[in-house]
């Protein structure tokens, strides 16, 4: 996006000290521009973005949301591991339309684990609705934009990146997704069920587990109960289950997944939950 007369720049304290990091992203002739929500279409106003730092070398991997773990889209926040997160601001029209970057946006000196002149760092933008400062969530849409020149400079340096944006812009849609964190462990357990009808009580397998109601709700984690009677890999197949809510407090929910079928009425077969994201 050419012409655009407004510049980014963030300034970055990577040390306690006083010196300051400027990045400057877009100037007089190149602009970033095109950020657009997860529905895609044409840029879009109002995204909250800013920049991810990559402190570990090891790139910008996959966003989870953890159970019982309270993660703030504000400065210092560590959205990956290694990876860390500070505001620049929201989208604005600019000369090629809306979703454009053209807010001059300083970012507060901070002190962030491990972060050195050197490291990669990406631009990252969240869906409309998503504040500065609201909670990470699993189901949550984001843009990622990295590119081998976005490189953090030394202490006391100002460095412009915007040649890195010529001419104009493609569409850059949220089309990644925060992803919930997949239960570590469960409780497995036989319990006593009633057919009803006057039958006796029969003794079932169920596996119980902890999972976060947001990442729940979202639809991206999937439960699969799997018997097999030979516990070969290729062995595995598909099995009925029925799952019910035992608990949901504090914004955690606990699952209980049970077999259907009674455990005795066939003489052997073993049980595993598959839970999986997309």
């Amino acid at each position: 996006m050419r012409h655009w007369l407004n510049f980014l720049s963030f300034t970055v304290s990577a040390l306690p000290a006083a010196a300051t990091i400027s990045l400057t992203l877009s100037d007089g002739s190149n602009s970033l521009s095109q950020l657009t929500e997860s529905g895609g279409g044409s840029g879009t106003n109002g995204l909250l973005w800013g920049i991810l730092i990559d402190t570990q070398g090891e790139g910008f991997g996959p966003v989870i949301h953890e159970i019982n773990q309270t993660i703030l889209l504000e400065d210092g926040q560590e959205l990956a591991p290694g990876c860390f997160f500070f505001v620049g601001g929201t989208t604005l029209t600019g000369p090629e339309g809306p979703g454009t970057v053209t807010t001059a946006a300083a970012v507060p000196a901070f002190d962030s684990p491990g972060v050195s002149a050197g490291q990669s760092f990406a631009i990252i933008w969240f869906d409309s609705g998503i504040p500065a400062g609201g909670a990470l969530v699993g189901g949550m849409r984001f843009g990622i934009l990295a590119d081998p020149g976005l490189l953090l400079p030394s202490d006391g340096t100002d460095v412009t990146f915007s040649h890195l944006f010529p001419g104009p812009d493609p569409v850059r849609p949220a089309e990644q997704t925060v992803l919930p964190q997949i239960p570590a462990s469960t409780t497995t357990e036989i319990i006593e069920l009633d057919p009803g009808g006057g039958e006796p009580l029969t003794c079932n397998m169920a596996f119980t587990f902890p999972v976060s109601v947001a990442a729940d709700d979202s639809g991206l984690l999937s439960y699969a109960l799997e018997q097999s009677t030979s516990l070969e890999e290729t062995s595995w197949m598909p099995a009925s289950s029925v799952t019910t809510i035992l608990s949901e407090v504090d914004g955690l929910r606990t699952l209980r997944i049970i077999d259907p079928e009674p455990v005795g009425d066939v003489p052997r077969r073993f049980l595993r939950l598959r839970v999986s994201t997309p």
